[in-house]
């Protein structure tokens, strides 16, 4: 029996018609969609320009000219055309409760972003909207319940617990973009990895058989791909290094939806059968870059006596910016740890039923943050000694 495009693939008779729909599938969800975000984008850098909408140089941004800040509508928008357009190809199953909460609260996330974008929201209002957004998956009881933990898969929640998990984690992630979204590039470069993460296990039935589609997982999968083609189009106006009258940043309205529709997708991920979920742990593994640094840096400013609302540029990688690396030395060297914790949620995934596989890969993964702040402390470390030689030696010739 053929249920994915593994089996194609392993069939001589179906090869030619196997790849011949993965092409299709690749230009519809991928290319397509970046071409229309690339498309919109470009008209929201002349919106921002026209309206006056720009994102000042502050002591919390990286970037030192008055830039555009509404890509993340135009990208946004490109993943609402796809999913009208998948529906109009008729691969739409029946509306779920994830993708009442991807669409609504998708657009309720994108809304309240771009009101703060446009008028600079007080934290009141800005936290209002926020919840407005995180509220839809109490509307559409959206309740994930299948929990995995090593050595105890598939341990069920009350939905009532599932709902406000849901609630709790969107919010939570909106807010991880939002404050992440600080350097060219960061956060477009860490979605395209993430949703590219979920999408390809999402369509796998099993990593002994190899990357494959189900049908019953095909939209699920679909809807990940269609985020990162999105975020492909927007990347292409906020790379570092691109000039600045063809340049904007994805805003507070695309940071808050993106963090939304990820964590979302993330969620409903971890439901179905065992061997084929995303657990939670998983996904946790795949977004603890951004989870690790937002958290690391609020514990070490609260230590420091620092006041947590003050804007500031105390991430780690906005260290080794200060320390004198650049915007593409320090995307580069952070797109190796995505993809390094990338493999590392595959793996975590893959051995559902080795609980002692699962805990020495959360230990490799916490190994891996630890190296990279050690790393950022030591550019640090050698940034200050090569000042304090240039003064040292000012001070001998003066």
């Amino acid at each position: 029996m053929i249920e994915s495009y593994t089996d194609l693939l392993l069939s001589r008779r179906y090869a030619m018609t196997a790849l011949l729909m993965l092409v299709v599938w690749a230009v519809r969800l991928v290319v397509l969609t970046g071409l229309i975000s690339g498309l919109l984008v470009r008209c929201t850098i002349w919106l921002s320009h026209h309206y006056d909408v720009m994102a000042r140089p502050s002591d919390r941004g990286s970037h030192t000219v008055p830039t555009p800040r509404l890509g993340g509508i135009g990208s946004a928008a490109a993943v609402f055309i796809s999913v009208f357009l998948m529906a109009w190809w008729g691969i739409s199953p029946p509306l779920q409760p994830w993708m009442l909460v991807f669409l609504i609260g998708g657009a309720w996330a994108l809304i309240g972003g771009a009101l703060d974008d446009f008028q600079e929201l007080g934290p009141r209002w800005k936290l209002l909207v926020q919840i407005a957004a995180c509220w839809s998956c109490f509307m559409f009881v959206f309740a994930p319940t299948t929990f995995d933990l090593p050595f105890a898969p598939g341990i069920v929640i009350p939905q009532a617990a599932g709902v406000i998990v849901a609630v709790l984690v969107t919010f939570f992630m909106m807010n991880i973009f939002n404050f992440m979204d600080g350097m060219d590039g960061q956060a477009a470069v860490f979605g395209i990895v993430t949703a590219f993460g979920l999408a390809l296990h999402l369509g796998n039935h099993g990593f002994s058989l190899g990357f494959g589609l189900r049908w019953h997982s095909m939209y699920l999968a679909g809807m990940a791909a269609v985020v990162a083609g999105s975020l492909i189009g927007l990347l292409a106006y906020n790379f570092p290094g691109r000039s600045i009258r063809t340049k904007t940043f994805m805003g507070d309205c695309g940071s808050q939806y993106y963090g939304f529709v990820l964590s979302a997708i993330a969620l409903q991920a971890g439901e179905g059968p065992p061997q084929e979920r995303f657990p939670w742990i998983a996904s946790f593994i795949l977004f603890s870059p951004f989870i690790y640094d937002v958290c690391f840096t609020l514990i070490r400013r609260w230590r420091r006596g620092d006041r947590l609302t003050q804007a500031h540029r105390t991430h780690l990688y906005q260290r080794l910016m200060v320390a004198g690396w650049t915007h593409g030395e320090t995307l580069r060297l952070n797109l190796v740890l995505y993809v390094i914790m990338l493999l590392l949620s595959w793996g975590y995934a893959a051995a559902a039923m080795h609980g002692f596989v699962q805990v020495l890969i959360l230990i490799l993964s916490a190994g891996v943050l630890a190296s990279y702040t050690l790393f950022v402390m030591s550019i640090e470390r050698q940034a200050e000694s090569r000042r304090i030689s240039l003064e040292n030696s000012r001070d001998s010739s003066s």
